[in-house]
């Protein structure tokens, strides 16, 4: 392993070399803060004390690793893809058409490629759809005018006009590694000369003085086309671009809280840029339900066993929500499941069920443990409480459930929360020097970190585990370092709401790491999914670890391995292994006190009749019943109970069962009024609605076949039953017949027993033995 850089900065050194200057002015940036803080200094004596005062800085950064880091970074695109960019579109951009569907929009492309968000407004012109070839923004014919009064008239996309400034669409272009360069384009430099004339959002009409365009002739240009052209001069034009999607990494040694290596963008250039690993707060999708539901959840005595169920869950509008990453498939929901596999797949609707039955209190406390909230000084976090904003605020479902906060958090303070876990629940503060020495070789600064409890080891170590298995068999699985390696890994990836933004937060028995990806524009989407973040993830940590020894997660010694079933995270019964999916007992590890006393009362034992696989009938013929396991839910799932004519259909499926025993004059007596008959008594309509709108049209899950039926079959008559009695009772009606005309097996037995009997005649006894193999024979 490589070691630290000690006595990294010296007197007058502002940068190593062979580094970006990122990870070095984030160290100057802390030392100022903490020479503010202990030295009564402002901001500038601060830095000015760095530059010129003589200290040396004793960094946190290991320049190997850093160097690495960068390495890795200069490949980005591969490590992110997977494989080198083909083709034309940009990398990781979702490079579709704009359309709506549902009452939303989806792609991000109009027909000249300008990039729309997701309301169909303009965030982006291709380049040479706004700036000529000398970067000149260029208005067409038809959208600019002249008054009589010589006034300039400007009606055009390209501008949105606010309070105090006329602001210009920004522009991209796509270079030759398929990278999205976005290109900042300023507002118009013409001072207050101008008026509004018309505005809706930021679109509209405004006007330039034509006593401001006398005195400033150069501010525009018309051709012999009737282009006007308005040179550079008059906004600002950001050439060189910023490459996009951006992205941040930070890599910590877990146990002392260093920071090892920092990347704040790419493709970024020059000092004091900004430090999108430190300073950028996004939303942290996926990568917060371990954080702020399932680590508190443990904690409060909940196990990995414990179940959740994937069910439709409503909103107050009632609308479906929230929905799971599997929801363009044709099942979307898998119904019971552990804590554990919620976590590995990251199920939405269950993250949002462990939350409401934990509450938003611990929550939040959990939060504020790991360093992401201080409710003490909520001025120095991203957090949005009640108290800052009643209306508005991150204490919700979607904000602490599913990640979609107000404003979010950093990289760092993501990487610094997931350590937490892997150093056996105590949190450690990140610091990027250890200590500052002046020209004098006096101590003036020491860091020595913040550490707390989180959670005790033993939880620590079962959502260790728990993260563990979301590499190794969940959907975090792209993040594992090399076999050959031997080194495990645990993590977590996360994705905002239509792919803003993609995360991956994981560690090794070395180090933590926090990836994140996304357009600087968070309105402009991304392709692809998060598991991208987790290859990256892989491919930087595959060399920081290469050389070290092979290492796996230690198990607490306190955790308690019990045999559990799968659907009820009780011990098991005797039908637990007679499910119709196979065995559902499995092994899982449980805090002291926690493990389940209760045996399985999920599995149940019913018949069923094989036609319909609905509950046996009292018409169901003998031979098509058959005694099957199923799952007793508590309450049973009905797929149809948010589905249209819900109360019909119920109704409806009660008469068709009852339709078995009663005649058709006895059901229009019994449903007088509520269900309507033809001439030759069929059922027609039911409360008033015609059976053809009764049809099936609910929501299934991906265990609803295991679930004990919730109807009975209405296919067979008492006419079928008879059927097959009558069947029955000829085939034993033929039997006896055979018998009695000696063509059965007694007749043939009687007739070996004879013959024996016969060819010994002269004997006083008949061998057994004899009887026996003629028999055999």
């Amino acid at each position: 392993m490589a070691e630290d850089m000690h006595v990294a900065l010296k007197p007058g050194q502002t940068k190593i070399e062979g580094i970006s200057s990122t990870s070095m002015d984030y160290v100057k940036e802390k030392v100022v803060e903490d020479l503010m803080t202990t030295q009564s200094m402002s901001y500038e004596e601060a830095e000015n004390y760095i530059y010129k005062g003589g200290l040396t800085i004793t960094t946190t950064i290991d320049v190997a690793m850093q160097k690495s880091l960068e390495n890795s970074y200069a490949n980005f695109s591969t490590l992110f893809l997977g494989a080198t960019p083909t083709g034309d579109k940009p990398v990781a951009q979702d490079w579709r058409y704009f359309k709506w569907a549902d009452g939303q929009g989806t792609g991000s492309l109009d027909s000249g490629l300008n990039i729309l968000d997701e309301n169909g407004q303009l965030i982006y012109y291709a380049k040479e759809n706004i700036m000529d070839e000398n970067n000149s923004v260029y208005l067409n014919p038809d959208e600019y005018s002249f008054e009589e009064s010589g006034n300039l008239v400007i009606s055009s996309k390209k501008f949105d006009i606010y309070a105090a400034t006329i602001d210009i669409v920004d522009a991209y272009t796509v270079d030759d590694k398929l990278n999205f360069v976005s290109h900042n384009i300023g507002a118009l430099n013409v001072g207050n000369n101008y008026e509004v004339i018309e505005k809706k959002g930021t679109k509209g009409s405004f006007k330039i003085q034509k006593s401001y365009l006398d005195k400033n002739p150069e501010m525009f240009d018309i051709g012999s086309d009737n282009i006007l052209k308005i040179p550079a001069g008059y906004f600002f034009f950001q050439e060189d671009g910023i490459v996009q999607p951006q992205s941040a990494t930070v890599i910590m040694d877990y146990r002392t809280g260093k920071i090892k290596a920092m990347i704040g963008g790419r493709d970024i250039e020059g000092s004091k840029t900004f430090n999108r690993a430190a300073d950028a707060t996004r939303q942290p999708g996926s990568t917060i339900k371990p954080l702020s539901v399932y680590l508190p959840a443990l904690d409060l005595g909940y196990s990995a066993a414990y179940i959740l169920d994937d069910l439709p869950k409503y909103n107050e509008n009632n609308e479906r929500w929230p929905k799971n990453w599997y929801e363009y498939k044709d099942i979307k929901y898998w119904g019971i499941t552990t804590l554990r596999k919620s976590i590995e797949q990251s199920i939405n609707t269950n993250a949002v069920t462990m939350l409401e039955t934990i509450g938003t209190d611990a929550s939040v406390d959990s939060l504020s443990k790991l360093g992401l909230i201080d409710s003490k000084n909520p001025e120095n976090d991203s957090f949005i409480s009640p108290a800052e904003n009643n209306a508005y605020n991150d204490v919700n479902l979607a904000s602490l459930a599913l990640g979609g906060l107000t404003k979010g958090f950093t990289p760092l303070a993501m990487t610094a929360a997931y350590g937490a876990i892997a150093n056996d629940g105590i949190y450690i503060e990140p610091i990027s020097y250890t200590k500052v020495v002046n020209s004098k070789g006096e101590t003036i600064l020491e860091k020595i970190p913040e550490t707390h409890v989180v959670v005790s080891p033993e939880v620590a170590s079962l959502m260790k585990d728990i993260l563990r298995t979301t590499v190794s068999q969940g959907l975090s699985y792209r993040a594992k370092l090399p076999a050959q390696m031997g080194i495990e890994v645990a993590g977590k990836t996360g994705t905002t709401q239509a792919c803003g933004d993609f995360w991956y937060v994981g560690f090794s028995p070395y180090y933590v790491g926090g990836i994140w990806v996304g357009n600087d524009n968070v309105q402009m989407k991304l392709s692809g999914d998060s598991g991208a973040n987790a290859r990256l993830w892989s491919g930087i940590m595959t060399p920081i670890h290469e050389g070290l020894a092979p290492a796996k997660f230690e198990l607490n010694p306190n955790l308690i391995p019990v045999q559990v079933c799968a659907q009820s995270g009780k011990l098991p019964s005797d039908l637990c292994s007679q499910d119709q999916r196979g065995s559902q007992i499995i092994t899982e590890y449980f805090i002291p006190g926690t493990q389940p006393t209760e045996t399985c009362d999920v599995h149940v034992k019913a018949e069923v009749c094989t036609s319909s696989n609905l509950l046996k009938s009292a018409y169901c013929p003998g031979d098509l019943i058959e005694e099957r396991v199923f799952v007793l839910r508590n309450p049973l799932y009905d797929p149809e109970a948010k589905s249209e004519n819900y109360e019909a259909k119920k109704l409806y499926q009660q008469i068709l069962e009852d339709k078995v025993t009663f005649s058709s004059d006895e059901l229009q007596q019994i449903y007088l009024g509520q269900v309507t008959f033809d001439e030759n008594g069929q059922i027609t309509h039911v409360l008033g609605i015609a059976i053809s709108d009764l049809n099936y049209t609910g929501l299934l899950t991906e265990d609803y076949k295991y679930q004990i039926p919730t109807k009975t079959c209405t296919y067979h008559t008492k006419w079928h039953y008879d059927q097959w009695l009558n069947n029955q009772n000829q085939d034993n009606d033929n039997d006896q017949e055979n018998n009695e005309n000696g063509n059965g097996n007694g007749g043939a037995l009687e007739d070996i027993i004879n013959d024996v009997i016969e060819n010994t005649q002269d004997s006083d006894e008949v061998p057994i033995d004899d009887i026996i193999e003629s028999i055999s024979n």
